[in-house]
């Protein structure tokens, strides 16, 4: 029944339903949005799967935008998966990423297997493309059901012949991993891992996992699992392919070798460069993808004609690619093999029991263009460069045009906080808009709302004449968003990382000072079997650590190359003087810190006034969606700016994470209040960048921008000053030229700092003068250690943003054998598209003569150098004249790691990319893939086959992490030892090496928190001597790595439910804990109640308790007696008050002696608290 504010589908929708069970049908529709539209609501209303196709990948994406919105959170749970494209070209010389072909072949299991129904819109020559034929396909796919029978050794084996890569963790599609009778493994079927635990070879449970965390999240009862690679696994199948290869290669006259070099990929797990374009050799027969639909999939054709135009098309461009190829030919397979031509693809298509084909004319299903859709109003509301105002103004009008004809308005906004701003804005105006179902169907048949606003990524307006309703993307009117489509889930915290130990690591503990890792040992102690990290200290002697006390031990990082770096003496004074330094620094930073603080409370600033109407107009400008953290951060920065004192903001995001524009909003709040900004650049460069970034945020306002830098003739720059004065310039950017003392303003109210780190001490003192009385902001790339975070809560305040823009287009990384072919045709490409190149050479002997052979290559281009022996004005000619686009190819060394931003430039080649580590990737990939076009980074090596396994990881681990976010795992430590010195002064960084940077800022803390008058007492880190076993044993966790690391994360515990969660994640990845688990688990939870207590000693031994407490700990030990006296225990006298020894009844085993002495703890604390609580 329907609804009663709900309209029934249209006549004709139903006639289609109708006509689709008694065969294919074929219609007309006025445009592809609503051909697009009417096939939505046909597979609704049949609860059937939908392939939507689409002549070209822009319509695809146009109208699968709309299907989605009309479709998701429906009364059909449809799942919408996304297609994984190819690379440009078959026949381009690069190695596709594992994990792209692994997510190819989980949509065709989505299109074979699935038992949910599914939208999936492609554009026909993705369809024409031939893949793996079906029959070989399905010989690689398993079935997993609990309760059914699994030789875990057996599978293992078939996920290895099925590309598979084993891992001592799952993080990625296409990884597995076998711990005992637990297997792990991420299939590119499934959205998420699972774990499978074995009972025997029986499968006992199955559960989804999360790759970040490594926690299982809810079970299931049956999953498939698909290959990940395009070779075959049957082993007669992998037979024949050899067979099929070596035929190819003679007809080819292909060298055997080449054959060979294949074969030897495919044996260690890897495919060769341009593989699609050998896909056909490997089989007598490729299947299209349609083969892999289900009967009861329906397939809608949108414009057949200009289908079949779009797939001869893609035919003649890749036979122009083929023929370029000349002689020198390589083992590749010709066009006609790689994809159909239009006419087999459309027979194929509507060959189906249900297919729906759909012209495009003047009219048709759902009715012609409706008139409202083509008037004057909806262009002066949704088209040209004018203020947004202007456009909210003919919106208005044309809301009321529609309301006169009993029309109704949808503005679909991208993303829920843009909903609630559009809505904001439009009730400021006078509408009353409502919240539109999150579902689209329902939206557009509801008939009650006259104005609402929907969540949707719509690109165009759509009108329905038969329903009289128009939809309007809010973007046409406030600004297109950039968007790449549904993004997968976000994978955090799956990188290794850059403090776990290594054998040869240098550690520093707290006592002892600096020493190297050996491993950890295993010991015989009384009969129990002990575990130890092992550490090598001066003149051979070592030291052994228990493992419930590894939380006294870090990896030693430093700035640079630091000035200590030798290994400390056991028991000598060198580190006892440079520990007592280091403190003495720890206390004057924290006193020069709450210092600047009481100035600042103490000191009066200009309010800004809070966000209103036009503020949100401006907001919504914005290209890109807002993520939570830069909504915070925004908000928390206004917030600041309506206080009458100083505000003193850090805001620490990564590369490209959306800094400047928390600092081109709170600039526009003061511009706009008749006030001036400074913004404050460490180089002319970015200078000249920020310039462009404000201007083109701030056009069409009055505000006005201007720079001040070493580009400007005298006489601009003296013109530049007396605007400033007089306050004619809103906002001026500049660098340290704009603390010079003829620099004059009006009224200055608001400081942005860009990167403070890298100014001088003279240009810091002087900035401190400016920001006495002015807001001041500043930005950091640079991550921020989480303990200083905390500590300095407070005194200097801090926004974090940790997460990337949402849908910004990842950067197409791909690995390449460098070729002349392919640097000039991937140079041509941008340059022909409008954009720039980098081209990275990290070798200043052979850059120019590398620069000469890019410019013969590619003689279309105008190429310059840019490395870091040039002098500083050469280097920034040269770096502008890239900027400003006079420059096609910057040709440089990783000198434009950082501090880079040119959004024309979207393609880069790094040469030699295997000689670089994984941050330097890392950052060098963060300067391109910063608009809206799709980004490319070329990594170029010798030859894939012939990295070495620590180069192939670094770039498997790049190529993996394509999203924005990978940066907050990627970054290096001093990316954070430079994000510490934004906050305490690069000067500590001879303390940050004399100690190690996590002590250092251990002491900083503790010195911050000494000046709090609710201070706490000195660390406490009580030391156990149990006599029982307690530990992770090597045959639960082989892996050192993992065990050390379990081991530091419960050592490290602070709250007993933290040692409770961590010990269920053992038993979640690892299956049943052994007891000497559950012993070391109680271990922990013992240092967690001495902490509490007091008490620097533990010890167990028989029946005997030996408890020694902390001097100022003056309640700890009578605490514990009126307990043991309370329980009739035996204590034994001793001299020292602050330690006691109790002895307990015999008969305890090892688990109840342990229970006993935690009993005995936890008794204490309450009884010490009630004492507390009563004095207090």
């Amino acid at each position: 029944m329907t609804p009663r504010n709900r309209r029934e589908l249209p006549a004709d929708i139903n006639e289609l339903v109708t006509a689709l069970k008694e065969g294919k049908v074929s219609t007309t529709a006025a445009t592809v949005e609503l051909a697009a539209t009417a096939a939505a609501m046909v597979a609704q209303r049949t609860a059937s799967s939908l392939l939507l196709v689409a002549p070209t990948s822009s319509i695809a994406d146009r109208v699968g935008a709309l299907v989605k919105w009309l479709l998701a959170q429906g009364s059909v749970p449809y799942d919408f998966p996304r297609w994984p494209r190819f690379a440009d070209s078959p026949y381009e010389e690069v190695v596709e990423s594992p994990y792209i072909a692994a997510s190819r072949l989980g949509a065709l299991g989505t299109f074979a297997l699935s038992d949910f129904p599914f939208v999936l819109t492609l554009d026909a020559p993705s369809l024409a493309r031939r893949t793996v034929p079906f029959e070989s396909f399905m010989e690689g796919v398993q079935y997993l059901q609990v309760g059914r029978e699994m030789d875990r050794d057996e599978f293992a084996d078939l996920l290895i012949a099925n590309g598979y890569r084993r891992n001592q963790t799952v993080a990625e599609v296409g990884e597995f991993a076998v711990r005992g009778g637990v297997v792990d493994l991420f299939s590119p079927y499934a959205d998420d891992p699972v774990r499978v635990d074995l009972d025997g070879d029986t499968i006992a449970s199955l559960k989804y996992f999360d790759a970040a965390t490594q926690r299982a999240q809810r079970s299931l009862q049956a999953t498939w699992v698909v290959p990940a690679w395009e070779v075959p696994a049957d082993e007669d199948r992998r037979r024949q392919v050899s067979i099929n290869l070596a035929d190819a290669a003679s007809a080819l006259r292909v060298p055997t070798k080449e054959v060979a070099m294949i074969e030897a990929q495919f044996e260690i797990g890897r495919t060769p460069p341009a593989f699609a374009s050998i896909l056909p050799l490997l089989y007598k027969n490729l299947d299209l993808p349609s083969a892999y639909l289900g009967e009861d999939v329906m397939v809608a054709v949108i414009d057949p004609p200009g289908c079949i135009a779009a797939v001869s098309a893609a035919q003649d461009e890749l036979r122009a690619q083929f023929e370029e190829l000349g002689e020198d030919r390589r083992f590749v397979a010709p066009p006609e093999a790689l994809v159909c031509d239009g006419d087999t693809l459309l027979a194929e298509l509507t060959g189906r029991a249900k297919s729906l084909t759909m012209d495009i004319g003047l009219d048709g299903v759902l009715g012609q263009i409706p008139t409202f859709a083509r008037t004057a109003t909806l262009v002066k509301a949704t088209t040209g460069d004018v203020p947004v105002s202007e456009k909210v103004a003919g919106l208005l009008e044309l809301t009321k045009e529609l309301n006169q004809e009993g029309g109704r308005l949808i503005v679909v906004a991208p993303s829920e906080p843009e909903q609630r701003r559009i809505r904001d804005i439009l009730t400021a105006e006078g509408l009353q808009p409502t919240i539109a179902s999150s579902n689209g169907l329902n939206a557009i048949l509801d008939v009650k709302a006259s104005v609402s606003v929907g969540i949707g990524r719509l690109r165009t307006v759509v009108g329905f004449d038969s329903l009289g309703v128009l939809l309007i993307p809010s973007e046409l009117i406030f600004g297109l968003k950039d968007y790449v489509g549904t993004r997968r889930k976000e994978r955090r915290g799956v990188l290794p990382g850059v403090r776990e130990l290594e054998h040869g690591d240098l550690v520093v503990h707290r006592d002892h000072g600096i020493g190297e890792y050996q491993g950890l040992m295993e010991f015989q102690v009384d009969g129990r079997t002990t575990e130890c990290l092992v550490i090598v200290y001066k003149a051979g002697d070592r030291l052994y650590v228990p493992v419930e006390r590894s939380d006294l031990l870090e990896k030693y990082v430093s700035p640079g190359d630091g000035t200590t770096k030798e290994l400390d003496r056991l028991g000598g004074q060198a580190w006892v003087k440079r520990k007592r330094s280091a403190k003495k620094a720890a206390r004057e930073i924290a006193g020069k810190l709450r210092l600047i603080y009481a100035r600042r409370m103490a000191s009066v600033a200009e309010s800004i006034s809070p966000p209103d109407a036009e503020f949100r107009e401006f907001e919504a400008t914005f290209p890109y969606e807002t993520t939570t953290d830069q909504e915070r951060a925004i908000e928390e920065v206004l917030e600041d700016l309506a206080q009458e004192r100083p505000m003193d903001r850090l805001v620490c995001g990564d590369v490209g994470f959306g800094k400047t524009e928390v600092a081109v909003r709170a600039a526009y709040k003061a511009a706009m209040d008749g006030f001036q900004v400074a913004v404050l650049v460490p180089t002319t460069i970015l200078a000249e960048q920020h310039k462009l970034t404000f201007a083109a945020r701030l056009r069409n306002t009055p505000i006005r921008v201007e720079a001040l830098s070493r580009f400007l003739k005298p006489a601009q720059s003296r013109q530049v000053l007396a605007d400033l004065k007089s306050g004619a310039v809103d906002i001026v950017i500049g660098t340290h030229r704009l603390l010079s003392k003829d620099v004059e303003f009006r009224n200055l109210a608001l400081l942005v700092i860009d990167e403070e780190h890298r100014f001088g001490v003279v240009h810091k003192e002087r900035l401190r003068e400016i920001a006495a009385s002015v807001h001041t902001l500043t930005l950091t790339a640079t991550p921020i250690p989480r303990t200083l975070h905390m500590a300095l809560s407070g005194i200097r305040e801090l926004s974090v943003i940790a997460t990337p823009p949402r849908d910004r287009l990842a950067v197409k990384t791909l690995v390449a054998r460098a070729s002349k072919d392919l640097i000039r045709y991937a140079i041509l490409r941008e340059l022909n598209r409008g954009g720039q190149v980098f081209f990275v050479h990290n070798r200043v002997q052979d850059i120019y003569e590398i620069a000469g052979e890019v410019a013969k290559l590619v003689p279309e281009a105008k190429v310059t150098v840019a490395h870091g022996q040039m002098t500083a004005p050469d280097l920034e000619s040269a770096m502008a004249a890239f900027v400003r686009g006079e420059k096609d190819v910057l040709v440089c060394t990783t000198i434009i790691e950082s501090g880079l931003d040119v959004g024309t430039a979207n393609t880069m080649l790094i040469s030699r990319a295997d000689t670089l580590g994984l941050a330097q990737l890392y950052q060098l990939r963060g300067r391109v893939g910063r608009a809206s076009e799709q980004a490319y980074c070329y990594l170029l090596v010798p030859d894939p086959a012939t990295l070495t396994e620590d180069a192939r990881k670094r770039i498997e681990a790049i190529e993996r992490f394509s999203e924005l976010s990978s940066g907050f795992h990627l970054a290096s430590m001093d990316l954070q030892i430079r994000g510490a010195g934004d906050v305490l002064g690069a000067e500590q960084s001879g303390h940050m090496a004399a100690v190690g940077y996590d002590l250092f800022f251990e002491m900083v803390s503790d010195a911050l928190s000494a000046l709090d008058p609710d201070a706490v007492p000195e660390r406490i880190e009580p030391e156990l001597k149990l006599d029982v076993e307690a530990r992770i044993p090597a045959e639960a966790i082989p892996d050192e790595r993992l065990r050390l690391r379990f081991y530091k994360r419960l050592a490290g515990a602070r709250e007993i439910p933290e040692v409770a969660d961590i010990t269920a994640e053992i038993a979640d990845r690892f299956g049943t804990m052994p007891l000497a688990v559950e012993r070391l688990a109680a271990f922990m939870r013992i240092k967690i109640y001495a902490r509490s207590l007091g008490l620097t000693k533990v010890g167990l031994s028989g029946r005997t308790i030996q408890l020694e407490a902390y001097s100022e700990s003056k309640m700890a030990i009578p605490a514990l007696m009126v307990i043991a006296n309370s329980w009739g225990w035996r204590p034994i006298a001793g001299s020292d008050p602050s330690s006691v020894k109790l002895q307990f009844k015999d008969g305890a085993a090892d688990d109840g002696r342990l229970d006993l002495l935690q009993q005995l703890l936890i008794a204490a604390i309450e009884v010490q608290a009630e004492a507390g609580a009563g004095t207090g």
